[in-house]
């Protein structure tokens, strides 16, 4: 998420005073506003006051804001949609997104998921993940436009509305090349061979931990495989840690928001009724 205000351009709206919007971070003074949105978007499922001041104050949150630029007005106006995420130091979860019913079908919405989608870019995050209502057909076409693809259902998800979620998921690490497929296949190699012969291993955790290394060779493989000549990728440190039980829970938490912390609330699709 960017720090400074950015001017999206022109939003054609029913208000012929709006010329543009504007996203920026969301502000402590901005919440009684979201939550009077969130009443009106959600019904009984809306989050409380509480619950987004947590929100904020949360490690690994970011939540944005889309505020109007009028022509015959000045200063600060009264927000018409708004949007977060968690980062949970793999993958970015995206929370909530809701719109103003009077200013939906503008392209806010849009504007909303792009700066998401940014700032999961600079936390260098392996993918984005969301859960949708199965029956929102705006946000799933919205989501399938970003490029989401669906990874199965949760039953009941939406509740008190007893209603299910897709989950969907956007890679956003790029496709890495064939120079630099070899260099991460030799690197694992090498590291499987140190892991083998390091004395101060045990010989069941070496046997293990490279049968583990042999496994991600081969899956990169796979993709070094079928990637395209000259496709951009870094491979980092972050590209092998096969024996990280932290980043396994904290990837299992991301899919699974049962398994978050207790305080956070279960994640929405936009709402652009």
């Amino acid at each position: 998420m960017v720090d400074t205000e950015i001017d999206t351009g022109a939003t054609p709206t029913a208000d012929p005073g709006v010329v543009g919007t504007r996203i920026r971070p969301l502000r402590a003074s901005d919440l009684r506003r979201v939550v009077q949105l969130e009443v009106e978007l959600f019904g009984p499922s809306a989050w409380s006051y509480g619950m987004f001041a947590q929100e904020l104050a949360a490690l690994g949150r970011r939540y944005v804001a889309a505020e109007p630029v009028r022509i015959d007005a000045a200063g600060p106006q009264p927000l018409v949609g708004y949007a977060g995420l968690w980062f949970d130091g793999d993958v970015v979860q995206v929370m909530t997104i809701g719109v103003d019913e009077r200013y939906q079908h503008h392209g806010i919405g849009s504007k909303l998921l792009e700066a998401l989608i940014v700032r999961a870019r600079e936390l260098r995050a392996e993918a984005v993940l969301l859960e949708v209502r199965v029956d929102n057909a705006p946000a799933l076409n919205l989501y399938a436009k970003y490029g989401f693809e669906q990874l199965g259902i949760r039953k009941r998800y939406y509740q008190p509305e007893d209603v299910d979620a897709y989950t969907m998921r956007l890679e956003l690490r790029a496709t890495p090349n064939g120079r630099e497929c070899g260099a991460f296949v030799r690197h694992a190699g090498r590291v499987a061979q140190r892991l083998r012969t390091h004395g101060k291993v045990r010989r069941a955790a070496a046997q293990m931990t490279s049968a583990t290394v042999s496994k991600s060779r081969r899956a990169w493989r796979g993709r070094c495989a079928s990637s395209a000549a000259g496709t951009p990728a870094v491979i980092t440190r972050r590209d092998f840690q096969p024996f990280s039980a932290k980043r396994s829970a904290s990837r299992a938490a991301a899919s699974n928001p049962a398994l978050g912390p207790t305080a956070r609330p279960a994640a929405r699709s936009p709402t652009m009724r």
